[in-house]
């Protein structure tokens, strides 16, 4: 009973970080929404008769808009699932599926200051906004993913995580690489590849070594495993 009641409290625990996580996500994009919001409406109206920076006119008659474009761009992104999303885990391909989603939120925005009847902002500021808006919140998602990732990879190895090199640094070494990126197990040193144009370069931010350095590099890394990326490579050279 003592043990189904710990799991429970673990459960709630975790809902509550999840639930966290989700508002401080929220919180962040509305200042993204609103400051973007600001810097369109700044680059359009540059050189325009203006007060501080932004023609006093123009916020008079749209500045009402900066709440509805974060009303309406919240709720497009917490609809869409894009909340739900694992971040840690998300390829940056994966971050570039916003545009869609921003783009009905600025097309939603359109239809409010359109019915609403005043002067709005120029055209060129609805694609602006779309635009920074939808940077912004790729960055955002894209710092905040390699953050995670390199602090847990500190995390890991403290823990248990093992030195590895991967053999081959070519497409096959970049998929694994960035396979074994998320994983704790692996403190990945570098790659090792028999090309003589590779070698002393960088790959995804690694050395590259010749496999006549294995041993030395054993030794400098106490590397605990060499992973093979190279499907071609015979089966004597394999041991």
């Amino acid at each position: 009973m003592n043990f189904m009641v710990r799991v429970f409290e673990l459960l709630d625990a975790f809902k509550k970080v999840r639930t966290l996580h989700r508002v401080l996500l929220i919180g962040l994009d509305c200042v993204l929404i609103a400051f973007a919001f600001w810097l369109a409406l700044e680059l359009r109206l540059a050189g325009v008769s203006n007060v501080n920076g932004i023609s006093s006119y123009y916020w008079k008659s749209s500045g009402f808009l900066l709440y509805w474009a974060q009303f309406l761009g919240i709720s497009v992104l917490c609809i869409s699932g894009w909340y739900r999303q694992l971040i840690r885990y998300s390829k940056s391909l994966s971050f570039y599926w916003v545009f869609p989603r921003t783009g009905l939120a600025v097309l939603l925005l359109l239809l409010v200051a359109t019915l609403h009847g005043q002067d709005s902002p120029p055209r060129s500021f609805w694609f602006l906004f779309w635009v920074i808006f939808s940077g912004l919140i790729v960055l955002s998602r894209v710092l905040a993913r390699d953050l995670f990732r390199v602090l847990s990879g500190r995390r890991a190895v403290r823990a248990i995580a093992k030195s590895t090199l991967i053999y081959g640094a070519g497409d096959a070494g970049v998929r694994l690489f960035e396979s074994l990126g998320i994983d704790n197990r692996f403190k990945l040193d570098g790659f090792i590849d028999d090309n003589a144009s590779l070698q002393s370069r960088t790959l995804m931010g690694l050395p590259i070594f010749s496999s006549s350095k294995i041993s030395d590099l054993i030794d400098r890394f106490g590397v605990g495993q060499v992973l093979l990326a190279m499907p071609s490579i015979s089966r004597r050279r394999r041991f």
